[in-house]
């Protein structure tokens, strides 16, 4: 029996994605796990990666096309088999395809935290190292002379 294979949501934002490229064929045979095509989400591009075997009946979705999550677009089968009622009732009751990630993930920028009001940073480092002393049991007399005279260095092993 044929299985609709839909779009996925890829990323926790995305609403739709791009085939950017098939992977497979028409006609192709697939295995459970192969790619099958490399889906471009709002935030990188990921691969579609089949949970079912058989034949790649039919790409619904060319190249470049889009599809919204939860749209048909492909359909797996055993060579030959009828696929015009699949075709007809488009993207409902869907074989999930477990997507994997590439390596492609936008950095998203770094922000610095900012000191609680009348806190200098000096001293929110010395109470995040003082704190830390504290929480971590560490003998004092294995200590470097520098933490010992409470000058805990951020390279320090206790400023982690």
């Amino acid at each position: 029996m044929a299985e609709k294979l839909l779009m996925l949501a890829l990323s926790p934002t995305m609403e739709e994605g791009v085939i950017s490229r098939w992977l497979k064929n028409e006609g192709d045979k697939i295995e459970s796990g192969d790619l099958l095509a490399e889906v471009e989400t709002d935030k990188t591009t990921m691969d579609y990666e089949s949970s079912t075997s058989g034949v790649l009946l039919k790409q619904v979705v060319a190249e470049g096309g889009s599809a919204a999550i939860g749209d048909l677009i492909a359909i797996v089968g055993e060579e030959g088999e009828d696929i015009s009622a699949l075709l007809k009732e488009g993207g409902s009751q869907a074989t999930a395809a477990a997507p994997t990630a590439k390596t492609e993930v936008k950095a998203e920028p770094e922000t610095e935290a900012e000191p609680a009001p009348g806190a200098k940073a000096g001293e929110l480092a010395e109470q995040t190292a003082e704190t830390r002393k504290s929480e971590s049991a560490v003998n004092e007399s294995a200590q470097p002379k520098a933490v010992a005279e409470g000058r805990i260095l951020r390279a320090s092993p206790l400023a982690r």
